[in-house]
């Protein structure tokens, strides 16, 4: 087993590559794309390896591409990785290092770490529209506010007994179990 420490950036990544025993075998820059995580893939080969890096807004986007290339691939809350940032020698290679050697202590169960689920694909896709749809159902709460406070201020009142269907509870609409309408 082998394993791979990135200490991503928005451009370029500081790769360190780990064998078991805990040596270094080799520690390279990359670019930050897609591209620069292929030859990540073609540099580990057929060897079995797992990659490990912070989880923040850089990181994502790669850490979900390596997941699409079937590499087992983690990202961490960057508070579990206290050693870097209170280090007197903070540079990218000595970073990734130090990623790579908590990944290899944590996969032989010596430490704990908290590994970030990152949402991907359709649960992201279902999470936005959920947002969405929370968004606009509390704009609607407003609006039905705002409404009501104007007739009111008004002095103007609607005729429920002329208008039977204004107040018609939504919940009880055919759609009310596929759209839960507040």
């Amino acid at each position: 087993m082998f394993y791979v420490g990135i200490d991503y950036h928005k451009e370029s990544l500081a790769v360190c590559i780990m064998r078991q025993g805990g040596a270094v075998e080799k520690v390279l820059e990359l670019q930050a794309t897609p591209e620069g995580m292929d030859k990540l893939i073609e540099i580990m080969g057929d060897r079995k390896y797992r990659v490990m890096g912070e989880a923040f807004t850089y990181a994502m986007d790669l850490h979900n591409y390596l997941i699409e290339k079937g590499v087992d691939s983690y990202l961490v809350d960057a508070k579990n990785f206290k050693v870097i940032t209170k280090s007197h020698k903070k540079t990218d290679k000595n970073d990734s290092e130090t990623i790579a050697w908590y990944l290899r202590l944590w996969s032989k169960g010596e430490i704990k770490l908290s590994i970030s689920y990152i949402v991907r694909n359709d649960e992201m896709k279902l999470r936005d529209l959920c947002r969405l749809r929370e968004d606009l159902a509390h704009q609607k709460g407003q609006e039905m506010q705002r409404i009501g406070m104007h007739m009111r201020r008004n002095g103007e009142y609607i005729d429920e007994e002329k208008y039977p269907n204004l107040a018609t509870n939504m919940n009880s609409t055919p759609y009310a179990n596929i759209y839960k309408i507040s």
